[in-house]
């Protein structure tokens, strides 16, 4: 498993169900694009020709994506949101798990359909704060065929700078 190439996906709908804003077009060029270490920004144009700005990182396996991150920030919300698609083989009963480095783990609810899972949470204080310190975060879930744990990496390489640059578009 490696993190891919930042690909910049189109993700509108997932990030349309999810609330994620939309921004100026003077915010949008300060995203668009931009790398941060592991992560990348990106723009796209939403309904309504309103833009809309996010964080994302792609792991992939043999040149499929396993999981695609994706953070930004909800209408009126002032902490960002954390979106995961998943693959469609997941026990989604069961819940998705999120740790940071040591920290308690993070336990959330997702969806999935004949194609993939989508779970995610608003970030709060002290999430963002592990997040900045943190070293690695694990995404686990327990898979439906065989019922093991899966365990995927989450690089926070670059976070803080693409949170900040996040936060800068969106205000």
């Amino acid at each position: 498993m490696v993190l891919a190439n930042i690909r910049f996906l189109p993700y509108i709908p997932l990030l349309l169900a999810c609330g994620i804003t939309a921004l100026s077009p003077p915010a949008m060029a300060s995203l668009q694009g931009q790398r941060f270490q592991d992560w990348g920004g990106n723009c796209e144009a939403g309904a309504y020709n309103r833009n809309i700005c996010y964080l994302e990182q792609v792991l992939s396996h043999n040149d499929q994506p396993l999981m695609i991150t994706v953070i930004g920030y909800a209408p009126g919300k002032p902490m960002p949101t954390i979106f995961f698609e998943l693959p469609k083989d997941i026990a989604i009963q069961n819940g998705i798990t999120l740790q940071v480095d040591n920290q308690a783990p993070i336990r959330f609810q997702g969806q999935c359909n004949e194609t993939r899972c989508t779970a995610g949470f608003a970030l709060d204080q002290k999430i963002l704060a592990q997040f900045r310190k943190g070293r690695r975060a694990t995404v686990s879930y327990q898979g439906q065929a065989d019922s093991r744990q899966v365990q995927l990496p989450l690089s926070l390489m670059g976070i803080s700078a693409g949170l900040n640059a996040l936060q800068r578009s969106a205000s």
